[in-house]
């Protein structure tokens, strides 16, 4: 396998062809998901609208971490776009925003069509007292 597919989102100099090389991974690899990460750690690379646009076209569930978006003051999270595209996931998280990393709690919003799904595999008792406080804190300061 040519692991040179998948360093698209990595590599600052890669950007341009990504969508390319997205494309080209999911027609000989044949994956049911694709994870992106926009804002990219470590190197602040940014996926462009017009490139996630492209990406999800592909028959594939794209999983977006925003994980980082809050220190990219000119980006705007794609969260929204969920309503819109029943094949994105946004996964966002308080670890960097709210310096909860310790407490492993965060959110996502996913297509209405996946909601049963994700129920059925969720724990009875996944996010701790301590962690839920933080998090809902957090909300009201919106970070």
């Amino acid at each position: 396998m040519n692991t040179s597919l998948y360093d698209s989102c990595v590599n600052q100099q890669l950007m341009l062809c990504s969508c390319h090389v997205c494309r080209q991974a999911v027609a000989e690899h044949k994956p049911k998901i694709v994870f992106l990460t926009s804002p990219n750690n470590p190197d602040g690379s940014v996926i462009s609208d017009r490139e996630l646009l492209q990406i999800l076209e592909l028959p594939v569930l794209v999983v977006l971490d925003e994980a980082y978006i809050e220190f990219c003051t000119d980006l705007e999270s794609r969260i929204k776009w969920v309503q819109k595209y029943n094949n994105l996931v946004v996964l966002r998280t308080f670890s960097k925003c709210a310096a909860l990393a310790g407490m492993r709690v965060g959110y996502g919003a996913f297509p209405l069509g996946m909601i049963d799904y994700l129920w059925r595999a969720k724990q009875p008792y996944n996010v701790s007292v301590a962690a839920e406080v933080g998090s809902r804190f957090t909300q009201l300061c919106q970070c």
